[in-house]
């Protein structure tokens, strides 16, 4: 009943010390009211507590005897701390020493010699700023129990003692005033071998100077670093990558992963100490394995401590993990959220749960690799307990945040509007006027769209030459850029067939005008002729005549092959097709096969352009919207000098459309040059027949925006109608 009393009563205290937090007092204050509470946790014995100063010496805040006849005096009192002080400061840990000898002669030494010191450190910054000693009966019990509660109530301690001083520290700051103690000077001494001793009149003073004038926080000020530094940010991957790194700090040893549960899946998204990582990598594919038997079980593992109750899924995941790394061990926690743990109000006792009890929604698995030495659970467990909260709110609000609809949107929006806040104001202002004034430029300053095209510009005047007979080339009269006038031969060409057909006819013309010379003698010769012989000679005679009439008219078309195997110019100008010894040279050529082009370089030239058949529109309508005596304007330049704009007008327009390889399907269209374009002497000299040129022509006005995005458009709404309809 006795040990059970205690435990309450230390539960109690917990709760009392909690609640104490909830007001708002100056460090001294809550510190001394949190003293009075961990004596009546301990049954009113004997308790004091202490500051330790920047210089490292000990003052004594406040001592409270059992009752008058208390068996530790104040020589005992400072003997008891002075000895064990630099164990606690170095460990900072709750610490159970014995009490120092007291004289034999008196009844108080039996009573002492049942009792033990009781240190409990509070820490801020991992430096021990204060001490509570507590003298406790060792006939009763102190368990695990005890152990644990004696834990709560010290966090509880540390928390409230350094949320006290950073309110204290923030009064100071905004009142900007500083409060000179008289009682300064004792906290400066050196540090002597054992703590020093010393006792003030003011413990809110000496308190104050403490708070406003050395280092704080503890190990509970690791909790708040952690909770400012993951509760910084929203984005998950931030977050993940935020709670790793803090948690190793936080812990001090091993390798922390983060795995989020997301249905089935549970992929590694942050491990400690490394920014990006492969996730096909051996390691994490099998950390991620050993994580998502974890979430499916939901509970805390301790490995290789729980290997025993692995299941054979559980454990060839934990052989396979084991064979990937080099851990030693390690621990896999469920991280929930979205539930809250609240203990029965009548039974103190349920408030003592393990971490892996609480339940909600299974958010993540913390993985705690022990990789120089195996994890200690008591101290990992006790450490998780506290830091658990803090870490699943802050992956609770990441991943509510990640899911909220639109969230790119809304995260520009809110950048853009925070521009317009602070410093940033006025070059945020002005940065608005100039984009809405380009804006305004784009959507209604009216200019020319103008149209592409490629092509190549010739003399208006030419003539193509094509074979008007099959044949072989034979030879090759003029060379390209040759100056020839009209009738002048340009190649010959040979036909054997054609030769002997005139031949043949040559023949067949003979053999009958000797027939028919025949006949003429025998109707002059015979006189006795009967008139049936006379009328067979006069058939004989008219058909040889329609025969010879035949042959002479075929003996003109062959004729007129023959002439035509000649090839001649038929006007005057300059041979502008290139290379015709090779291109023609001995080649066999048949009807209507272009040969060469003739054409007149000294008259007026034109385009020749080819215009992508998905822009033609714009032509169409603009010729439309025109007069038939306004042209459509082309701007062009040369390839052979693209620093020369010249200009031309559209004569005409192709019905039809032709294929090519490059463009697709083209449309031709003509354009005669200006004349101040055509100028003989320089015109010569920066082009040639079939120079290529690079055109736009103009298709009427539309917007700025428009006409420097129209390609796009078209793209965008012919993409948008296939898919779409």
């Amino acid at each position: 009943m006795l040990a059970t009393s205690r435990l309450e009563h230390a539960l109690l205290a917990v709760a009392n010390v909690t609640r104490l937090r909830e007001q708002t007092l100056e460090p001294a204050d809550y510190l001394e009211k949190a003293f009075h509470l961990c004596r009546a946790a301990f049954e009113n014995r004997d308790a004091a507590y202490w500051m330790l100063s920047p210089s490292g010496s000990a003052t004594l805040m406040g001592h409270v005897p059992a009752s008058h006849h208390s068996v530790v005096n104040r020589e005992t009192l400072q003997l008891d701390i002075a000895s064990h002080l630099r164990t606690v400061c170095q460990t900072r840990r709750i610490t159970h020493a014995p009490v120092h000898p007291q004289p034999a002669t008196t009844c108080a030494t039996l009573e002492a010699a049942a009792l033990q010191l009781l240190l409990l450190p509070l820490c801020i910054a991992d430096k021990v700023k204060a001490v509570i000693s507590l003298w406790i009966d060792t006939t009763e019990p102190f368990d695990s129990a005890h152990a644990r509660v004696t834990q709560q109530l010290a966090s509880a301690l540390e928390i409230g003692l350094e949320e006290a001083v950073e309110r204290s520290r923030g009064q100071a700051l905004q009142q900007k005033w500083t409060r000179v103690l008289p009682q300064a000077s004792t906290t400066k001494a050196d540090t002597p071998t054992l703590p020093r001793i010393e006792t003030v009149p003011s413990a809110t003073a000496a308190l104050h100077v403490v708070a406003h004038g050395g280092e704080l926080p503890s190990r509970h000020s690791q909790l708040l670093q952690l909770a400012r530094v993951v509760g910084r940010g929203l984005k998950m991957d931030a977050v993940a990558y935020n709670v790793v790194n803090e948690l190793k700090n936080y812990f001090g040893s091993g390798r922390v992963g983060l795995a989020l549960v997301s249905g089935a899946r549970c992929p590694i998204v942050a491990l400690s100490g490394i920014e990006t990582f492969d996730t096909r990598s051996p390691v994490v594919i099998a950390l991620k394995n050993l994580c998502q038997h974890a979430a499916s079980s939901g509970t805390c593992w301790w490995i290789p401590e729980q290997t025993d109750e692995l299941n054979g899924e559980m454990t060839l995941a934990v052989n396979a993990y084991f064979e990937a790394t080099e851990a030693s061990s390690v621990a896999l926690l469920p991280i929930y959220a979205d539930g809250e743990y609240k203990p029965e109000r009548d039974n103190l006792a349920s408030s003592i749960v393990d971490p892996g009890e609480r339940r909600g929604s299974l958010v993540a698995i913390l993985s705690v690799e022990g990789l120089a030495q195996e994890i200690g659970r008591s101290e990992l467990s006790a450490a998780w307990s506290e830091a658990e909260p803090i870490v699943a709110n802050a992956l609770h609000n990441a991943r509510h945040f990640s899911r909220i609809p639109l969230l790119p949107l809304w995260l520009a929006a809110g950048n853009v509007l925070g521009l317009y806040q602070g410093h940033h104001r006025q070059r945020a202002l002005l940065t608005s006027a100039l984009v809405l004034i380009t804006f305004a430029l784009l959507g209604f300053f009216p200019t020319d769209l103008k149209v592409r095209s490629h092509g190549i510009v010739q003399p208006a005047i030419r003539g193509r030459i094509y074979a008007e007979v099959p044949g072989t080339v034979a030879s090759v009269h003029v060379a390209d850029g040759a100056i020839v006038d009209a009738g002048t031969p340009l190649l010959d060409l040979t036909n054997p067939d054609i030769e002997l057909e005139f031949q043949k006819i040559q023949g067949e013309y003979r053999e009958t005008q000797q027939s028919l010379l025949g006949i003429h003698d025998q109707l002059n010769s015979v006189s006795d002729a009967t008139d049936a012989a006379s009328r067979t000679l006069r058939k004989e005679r008219v058909a040889l005549q329609e025969r010879l009439q035949s042959l002479e008219k075929q003996t003109a078309l062959v004729a007129l092959k023959r002439s035509r195997l000649n090839v001649v110019s038929p006007q005057a100008g300059r041979v502008i097709t290139w290379d015709l010894s090779q291109r023609l040279g001995r080649r066999p050529v048949e009807p209507g096969q272009h040969l060469l082009t003739i054409a007149n370089d000294s008259g007026p030239w034109e385009l020749e352009l080819q215009v992508p058949d998905k822009l033609t529109g714009y032509l169409h309508r603009a010729i439309a919207a025109r007069d038939a005596s306004q042209p459509l304007l082309v701007e062009f330049v040369l390839a052979s000098d693209p620093t020369q704009k010249r200009f031309a007008h559209v004569r005409h327009i192709a019905e039809t459309t032709n294929p090519d390889n490059q463009a697709g399907s083209v449309l031709r269209v003509y354009a005669d040059l200006q004349a101040q374009a055509t100028d003989h002497n320089s015109w010569l000299q920066a082009v040639k027949p079939g120079t290529e040129v690079v055109a736009h022509i103009h298709a009427g006005k539309h917007s700025l925006g428009y006409s420097l995005s129209y390609e796009f458009l078209d793209w965008l709404h012919r993409t948008c109608f296939k898919y779409l309809g």
